[in-house]
């Protein structure tokens, strides 16, 4: 192998190292640009923001007292959009 063969050999890494080095990749096996992999990530967290948002408003549905909201002039359905509008500020 000469010098230039080399130092190509040297340039090549396995989607292993470039893992380790902090390269994200798609379902596909493509290398993502950072601002291709920070969009992955926001939907991401919008996705399981939402999902714990739903879980928490099931909760609230089926373990709290209507009276609670009642008193604060709220039916359950307005107490539970505004606690939605609350958590996604």
């Amino acid at each position: 192998m000469n010098k230039e063969e080399q130092i190509n050999k040297n340039l090549i890494y396995t989607k292993k190292e470039l893992r380790d080095m902090g390269f994200a990749f798609d379902l596909n096996g493509n290398i993502l640009t950072p601002k291709e992999a920070y969009k992955m990530a926001e939907k991401h967290i919008e996705h399981r923001k939402k999902k714990l948002i739903d879980k928490a408003c099931k909760w609230l549905e089926e373990n709290t007292n209507p009276t609670f909201y009642n008193g604060n002039g709220l039916t359950t359905e307005e107490f539970i959009n505004n606690f939605i509008k609350a958590m996604n500020k």
